[in-house]
């Protein structure tokens, strides 16, 4: 046999090594990172994904709302980390803060004080301007569906069907996709199944009204 040729086992215990030594790293540069002056304050989370192999580290912010991602790549042999930032999320559905959002790669081998130079310099100004402008899109796509949460609940409560239930074939949902939609769907034939993004409240608030007048009264809805 080649002696540079490897048995399994070999390989096994070669790649568990690195794994582990890209794991001692990235968790030192973490804990270095909260203890530079450029994150006074922030603190190492926990472990954002700890079924697989503990490559990652999240870095909290002051007060627990930001928070970014030290990831190490396991299969990367220059063994390069990525920066990147987590964002707050509305009520119902998600939030992508888009193409300008931060993510910013490292080689992990680099001196700690290097790679701490240039995730101050390279990611946290652009994180911190990200995550304003998410805070922003996403406190008013909550006042928006807000509203229209409430509105579902009350005509969940009307028709007396599930609200935002998975895997029902009748109920009353609202769409996360498209913030202006009621969708209400029924499997009885007899009834109905529309998206009200097409009716105004009053011209909803009267068809259900027709459809269960009795219940009417007590969800606050009048045909008036």
């Amino acid at each position: 046999m080649n002696a540079q040729t490897l048995t399994y086992e070999e390989k096994r215990k070669k790649e568990q090594a690195e794994l582990s030594r890209r794991r001692e790293k990235l968790h030192g540069l973490a804990a270095a990172l909260c203890q530079s002056p450029a994150f006074a304050g922030w603190s190492v989370g926990r472990n954002p994904d700890p079924d697989f192999d503990n490559l990652k580290a999240e870095i909290v912010g002051p007060g627990g709302a930001r928070r970014f991602i030290l990831a190490a790549d396991r299969y990367d042999k220059q063994a390069r980390v990525r920066v990147y930032g987590r964002y707050p999320q509305p009520i119902t559905g998600s939030y992508w803060p888009g193409k300008d959002a931060p993510d910013v790669g490292l080689t992990l081998d680099r001196p700690v004080d290097a790679l701490i130079r240039d995730i101050s310099r390279r990611f946290l100004p652009e994180y911190e301007a990200a995550f304003i402008r998410a805070s922003e899109a996403v406190n008013t796509t909550n006042v928006r569906m807000g509203k229209l949460v409430e509105a579902g609940r009350k005509y969940a409560a009307l028709l007396e069907v599930p609200f935002n239930a998975d895997r029902v074939r009748e109920g009353v949902e609202v769409c996360d996709y498209r913030p202006e939609w009621i969708v209400i769907k029924s499997s009885d034939a007899e009834k109905f199944s529309i998206r009200a993004d097409n009716l105004t409240e009053n011209q909803l608030d009267a068809l259900l009204v027709v459809l269960n007048p009795h219940k009417a009264k007590d969800c606050g809805v009048s045909d008036e």
